[in-house]
């Protein structure tokens, strides 16, 4: 019995281990996603090449499937890299749009939706998901984001011919991007202010 019962509990103890490994995600991708992350906005085509040497991406799961599918959209929109679905944010979408608690993340899941939505051409999507993300950042001090929002916001309701928000879009985008002292945004902010009042004007 005592053999047999010793059988038992590590055939458990294996179960346990296999369960642990399936689940578990190495330190050596939670390192990588963390370093993308970190050079994401001054280097992107670095953080896309970390991305792209993480080893089968396709085996994540949880946290760090999110954390890798809004990043490399993320990694992708900043190279300019047209989406050809919207499956891949979507897993970030998916995991962080009910995390009230992870505010940062699921702000931007919603803003990179848009992001994806709109090349893809559905607009009516694209600002459902910007307003979604706006009002998670509102009250925040996340003025780059805000920027960012606004200023898509303004882009999207140009195209649409909503001209009559456009510039108080704009005007928002460079009052954000001023609070985040980001002087190059603020001058891409103004150079859109400036086509404004010259395509009103003309």
């Amino acid at each position: 019995k005592s053999s047999a019962a010793s059988d038992v509990y590590k055939r458990q103890a294996l179960f346990s281990l296999l369960v642990v490994s399936c689940y578990s995600t190495p330190d050596g991708v939670m390192s990588s996603l963390s370093q993308a992350e970190k050079i994401m906005e001054s280097r992107p085509d670095s953080a896309m090449a970390i991305l792209q040497h993480i080893p089968t991406p396709e085996t994540l799961h949880g946290k760090a499937q999110a954390d890798y599918s809004l990043l490399m959209t993320q990694a992708m929109d900043k190279n300019y890299i047209k989406p050809e679905s919207d499956s891949l944010i979507s897993i970030a979408v998916g995991y962080y749009g009910s995390l009230d608690d992870q505010w940062v993340a699921k702000g931007k899941s919603f803003f990179y939706y848009g992001r994806v939505m709109k090349e893809l051409n559905r607009p009516e999507d694209a600002m459902r998901y910007y307003l979604k993300a706006k009002s998670i950042f509102d009250v925040s001090k996340e003025y780059k984001m805000l920027g960012l929002i606004s200023d898509e916001i303004g882009t999207l309701n140009w195209n649409q011919d909503i001209v009559d928000e456009v510039l108080s879009n704009y005007l928002e985008a460079l009052k954000y991007y001023g609070l985040a002292k980001d002087t190059l945004s603020m001058s891409y902010a103004l150079r859109s202010i400036g086509r404004y009042y010259l395509s009103v004007h003309a």
